[in-house]
This record gives C-alpha cells, structure tokens and sequence, in this order.
C-alpha cells in the first residue's frame, strides 16, 4: 500500500491509492431511472422532457463546456476549480451529456435550469468529499 498525503484547498488529505479510474468509463441512458456512476447516483426521471432520444454519462473531457444562463460558456475544469474541487476527485464527477454534446449536468455543481426537476445528482460518498 502506497498511501499518499496533500495539501488540498485547505484540507490535509490523507488517502490510499484510488482503485478503479473513471476516466473513460461510459454509461448509456435510453429511459428513465437510477444509474450508479462512481460514487455518484444519477436519477433521471422523464426522457420525454429531455432533448433526443438518448443521454450519456460521462466523466469529463477536455474542452467540456456549459452554456451558463447569460448565453455565455464556462469550462467545465474553471467550474470544478471555482468549486475548489480536488483535482484528484474531478474525473469522478458524472458529466450528462446529449447526443448533440450539449452538457446538462455537471456533477452537483450544475444542472442546466430547464432541467433541474428531471435530473437529480447525489454524491453518495463519504462526508469528507462533498462535491
């Protein structure tokens, strides 16, 4: 066991190594329901109200933007830092995304307004990361 200590934000973070990296991992949504994404549950409750027919979630990638309610555009990495997210935590945020690479939700850091009743994020992690 390699255990490994850093200085996060303001927290002394003390943790073993991480065992299974979400950076690629991928789920597919064609209907409403419970999806377990990391330590993350992701509750969709209505397709019909979404936009197409399919919802992917994700962790995130480089470039990911959302489409804040100014018409303007945030980096999803600028969102996590502003968030004081740990960097080492960042690719374990669910990221829904639409077939047409619009970004609804990030994590439980931003569901797009018009779909806040139909996506839910819960962190169902321990106390400490509470992102």
């Amino acid at each position: 066991n390699q255990w490994h200590a850093d200085i996060v934000y303001d927290k002394l973070v003390i943790m073993a190594p991480m065992q299974k990296s979400l950076d690629t991992y991928t789920i597919q949504v064609t209907e409403a329901g419970t999806y377990r994404f990391g330590c993350y549950d992701v509750q969709i409750t209505d397709m019909t109200d979404l936009p197409g027919s399919k919802l992917c979630i994700r962790s995130r990638q480089p470039g990911d933007r959302i489409a804040r309610h100014d018409g303007h555009h945030k980096k999803v990495s600028r969102l996590m830092i502003d968030a004081k997210v740990p960097a080492y935590l960042r690719a374990q945020i669910p990221i829904i995304e639409t077939t047409h690479g619009d970004i609804l939700a990030v994590g439980t850091l931003y569901i797009q307004q018009h779909y806040q009743g139909v996506i839910k994020i819960q962190f169902m992690g321990d106390d400490i990361h509470e992102k």
